[in-house]
């Protein structure tokens, strides 16, 4: 029978312990779990505030091209004289770059005039519309000042 009280005896105290080293994990488990819950809840809040920066970007970005489109349209309003002159004169500005490109890429490693340079001079002022009557007087110009010797030179012509 004491055999029997101390098996009871030590089985309690197991119990004991074992419920003590539960307890102390329930405890751990418990921390962890609150860690984690306030782990989460930063993210949460960062999450917010990022949202809340995104939101503030998106509305001024809406800002911005509404007030660029007020302007374009503002701008297209503006029909009067100096900005269709201003327009033009753009537009003119392109061209004539564009042309002397073109011309540039003709004489680009000619030292000097010969028949090819000067047809494709010819082909450059027609395709772009100095009209056939313009472009044969002024080719008929370049080819009788070389005949006369007086334009024999590639930088001359330009």
């Amino acid at each position: 029978m004491a055999n029997f009280f101390n098996f009871l005896f030590k089985n309690k105290k197991n119990m004991e312990k074992e419920d003590v080293d539960e307890s102390k994990k329930m405890a751990l488990a418990r921390k962890e779990i609150e860690t984690k819950i306030k782990e989460l809840l930063n993210e949460i809040e960062d999450k917010k505030k990022r949202d809340k920066k995104l939101t503030d970007l998106s509305f001024k970005v809406k800002e911005i091209k509404s007030t660029n489109k007020k302007q374009k349209e503002s701008d297209k309003k503006k029909t009067g004289f100096f900005s269709k002159l201003s327009s033009l004169k753009q537009g003119l500005t392109k061209t004539r770059k564009n042309f002397i490109s073109k011309l540039d890429r003709i004489f680009l490693g000619k030292k000097e005039l010969d028949d090819d340079v000067i047809e494709n001079i010819e082909e450059l002022l027609v395709t772009s519309d100095v009209g056939v009557k313009t472009t044969f007087e002024l080719i008929e110009k370049v080819e009788e000042s070389i005949s006369r010797g007086r334009l024999d030179d590639v930088e001359e012509v330009k």
